[in-house]
């Protein structure tokens, strides 16, 4: 679109948009809009996935830990009074070992349970007794669950560790849990010792890594499932954005072109009044002017002799009032308003006929003029003779067909004609569009709706233009 520079005659271009560009931005924000959601897909993932594991690990380590304690008093209670006994008796600091009734009854209580490791503390912290049989003897003083238990507290404490620990240092309490319980007769006595054991919660731990896979596979489905659903969305929403840019591109385009259309037409309609004007009426009312001028002597007196010069002045008038009728009739037609819309369509036809005799046109009316509003009388009687003035000039059809008529609260009109598709291409196929182009620009700002339909056998056109009325 060319357009005048600011401050100088120079003329500047400025570019329109192509097509190609709009695909691509739009391919750039589809895929922006793909990444993005990944990346979101798969942080929500995670932070589901770690949300799930600290609440299990708290689970865990809550319930595994009560439950231990549990069955630390369990196997203490059940050892008790032997225990007791031996504790009692101060010899046993000096190597003396632990009753073989104690170690039976503790190896009895170790079957079938989760319990992997049993050890038993003097007051001194000296391991008395341990399922390991070379960590009898060591010295567990500095021990905080050992300083806890001599300190009347019942201690628990799970060392968890599953496969995202992998950079962790692994240690030989991982998954075990260590509950350190005093050793007295009652609570008001004096603490002999403390009983610690060992649970494994590796089949916990294992059921929570599988709960994790499951719970992260879960998540991976549902929000890829969310994730397609989103994408077929933008897409449907792209083809959506497509084709409303081919819609205002094209419009933009036929207002181009129906504005450079105008002008020039309007230059053309100037040329051919003046054209017209000049070469016609001027021309028979010139010739008025020198029939005048003999029918008349030159002091002013008419001539008595001969009034054939006056005879001619009629025929001349007449041309020259037929002229301007004619112009009238091809500005706009005063049949319009005077007897409506059909009368003038049926008078059209017939001056198209005239001037074309080789083209069978029909007309088929099937309306009222109550039926039709005045505004779309104007509409649909332009609409009808720049359709016939464009099949006309291709000067290739035979027969020509225009059905007006209402169905429901829609006008319908349909032209048919029976040029053959070979006869158009020396067309230029500009021109062609341009002139469908400008019918449909004009329909749809009167509000209707064009189609265009050529016959699958190439052996004509119909053009259907339809109206709401209400």
């Amino acid at each position: 679109m060319v357009q005048p520079a600011e401050g100088g005659g120079q003329m500047t271009t400025r570019r329109k948009p192509s097509a190609a560009q709009g695909k691509v931005t739009i391919f750039r924000m589809l895929r922006y809009f793909s990444l993005t959601s990944l990346v979101g897909i798969l942080v929500a993932t995670a932070l589901l996935t770690l949300l799930h594991r600290q609440v299990a690990i708290r689970d865990l380590i809550h319930f595994g830990e009560q439950s231990n304690q549990h069955l630390a008093y369990s196997f203490l209670n059940a050892v008790r009074a032997p225990l007791l006994i031996y504790l009692g008796n101060e010899d046993h600091h000096y190597g003396k070992p632990v009753p073989p009734e104690l170690v039976q009854a503790i190896a009895g209580l170790m079957q079938n349970t989760g319990v992997t490791r049993v050890k038993i503390y003097d007051d001194e912290g000296i391991v008395l007794f341990s399922t390991r049989a070379n960590q009898i003897g060591s010295d567990a003083s500095n021990n905080t669950g050992f300083r806890s238990g001599m300190a009347g507290h019942v201690v628990s404490k799970l060392s968890y560790r599953d496969n995202l620990n992998a950079f962790d240092k692994e240690t030989e309490s991982d998954n075990l849990i260590q509950t350190y319980i005093p050793i007295r007769q009652s609570n008001s006595e004096e603490i002999l010792g403390v009983f610690e054991i060992y649970s494994d919660v590796n089949p916990l731990v294992n059921e929570i890594e599988r709960a994790q896979i499951l719970i992260l596979g879960g998540s991976i489905f549902v929000l890829a499932l969310l994730y397609a659903a989103l994408l077929a969305i933008v897409r449907h929403a792209e083809r959506v954005i497509v084709e409303q840019q081919n819609t205002i591109r094209d419009r933009n385009h036929a207002l181009e072109l129906l504005s450079a259309q105008l002008l020039t037409a309007q230059e053309d309609e100037k040329k051919r009044l003046a054209f017209d004007l000049h070469e016609g009426i001027a021309q028979h009312l010139s010739a008025i002017k020198l029939q005048m001028e003999h029918a008349c002597r030159p002091n002013g007196e008419p001539c008595a002799d001969d009034h054939r010069p006056l005879a001619a002045i009629v025929p001349a008038i007449q041309c020259a009032i037929q002229e301007i009728r004619t112009l009238a009739m091809d500005l706009r037609p005063s049949s319009l308003d005077d007897l409506g819309l059909l009368p003038t369509l049926d008078w059209y036809c017939r001056e198209i006929q005239s001037i074309y005799p080789e083209i069978d046109l029909r007309l088929d009316a099937r309306v009222q003029e109550s039926d039709i509003s005045k505004t779309l009388r104007v509409v649909l009687f332009r609409v009808i003779q720049q359709m016939l003035l464009n099949i006309a000039r291709q000067d290739c059809a035979s027969r020509i067909s225009i059905t007006l008529f209402k169905s429901g609260d829609q006008i319908h009109l349909e032209i048919t004609d029976d040029c053959p598709a070979a006869s158009l291409e020396s067309e230029p196929r500009e021109e062609r569009s341009l002139q469908f182009l400008t019918l449909r620009e004009r329909i749809t700002l009167s509000g209707g709706d064009m189609e265009v339909i050529d016959r699958d056998d190439g052996g004509g056109t119909t053009m259907i233009a339809t109206w709401w009325t209400y």
